[in-house]
């Protein structure tokens, strides 16, 4: 998370489909932004493609 303003965030309580954020000083109203990063289950070591080679394929 990265807050827009003068505050330090922290993740309170997570859930299926949500988290709570609060600050712990500074504005509690502040805005923020963030990022989920996830692998998908049971595709962990999966990689994809190099682009180059995605790209070689659509010209042939």
């Amino acid at each position: 998370m990265t807050p827009y303003g003068d505050a330090s965030l922290y993740v309170a309580e997570v859930g299926k489909e949500y988290f709570v954020v609060k600050a712990r000083d500074g504005d509690p109203s502040v805005a923020f932004a963030w990022r989920l990063s996830a692998h998908r289950k049971g595709y962990a070591e999966v990689r994809l493609e190099a682009a180059d080679e995605v790209a070689n394929k659509r010209m042939q």
